[in-house]
């Protein structure tokens, strides 16, 4: 039998390539344990005990809170109010409050546009701030916490937060008469520590009151006021939003 070079060159590294396979899949290859993968619903942290127990508890604890609202449906009048409320917490979903909001007082600048004259037909002017108003708003709500939660802002530091719901009744005291409604709403309240909360709550108004252009004749700057007898009723849906800074104790 008749071998050439060709051959036993083929043959030679046949046999090389083999025994490199060979001992490639002989060799173990380790890496440090805190770089391989694993697989958790719960980022790194130092204390885990922070992320998974409840931080803020606040069943029997009375809140107290004040701040600033705006209307964002106010056309003719002010939307800015202050408020200041009280609340309990009977469990860590349920609680009350009650709220006293002071409406400032003034026209927007459509409410002073239109007193100026601008916008209407035939030179005419009308005065909203002769037609009585909303000065103040008293409201018992309750509120119900839906959810609890935690959000991770750096690996080491967690925000508390909660969403919660709320439906109430309402007293509204216009300038020479009150009256009731309802309200509904819900809100946020961002702990900053176990006493300490942000919070901001939208919320639905609705109730009668009177209408100031509902008069046959314009109220003109300089007339008398007019009182709530000589105007007609509307239903009022104000959208109020409140934000206020809260202390728990």
């Amino acid at each position: 039998m008749y071998i050439t070079k060709s051959k036993i060159f083929l043959a030679s590294l046949l046999i090389i390539l083999s025994s490199y396979c060979i001992s490639t899949q002989a060799e173990t290859i380790e890496f440090p344990e805190e770089e391989l993968a694993t697989d958790t619903v719960l980022p790194k942290f130092d204390k885990t005990s922070v992320v998974k127990n409840r931080y803020v508890k606040t069943k029997g604890r009375f809140e107290i809170n004040g701040g600033m609202g705006f209307n964002l449906t106010e056309a003719l009048y002010e939307n800015k109010s202050f408020h200041l409320g009280l609340g309990y917490n009977f469990t860590e979903s349920h609680g009350v409050q009650l709220t006293v909001m002071s409406i400032m007082e003034g026209l927007s600048d459509n409410g002073e546009a239109l007193k100026a004259g601008k916008g209407l037909i035939g030179g005419d002017k009308f005065d909203a701030s002769l037609a009585p108003h909303p000065e103040q708003i008293l409201v018992a709500d309750y509120q119900f916490t839906a959810w609890y939660g935690k959000i991770s802002i750096t690996k080491n530091s967690i925000a508390n937060l909660s969403l919660y719901g709320l439906a109430g009744a309402s007293m509204i005291k216009f300038t020479d008469s009150s009256t009731v409604g309802l309200n509904i709403g819900f809100g946020q309240k961002l702990y900053l520590t176990k006493n300490l909360a942000f919070k901001a709550d939208l919320r639905f108004y609705f109730y009668q009151g009177p209408n100031p252009v509902s008069s046959s004749i314009l109220l003109q700057p300089g007339d008398s006021k007019a009182s709530s007898d000589d105007l007609e009723k509307i239903l009022y849906t104000p959208t109020i939003l409140n934000t206020s800074l809260m202390f728990i104790f």
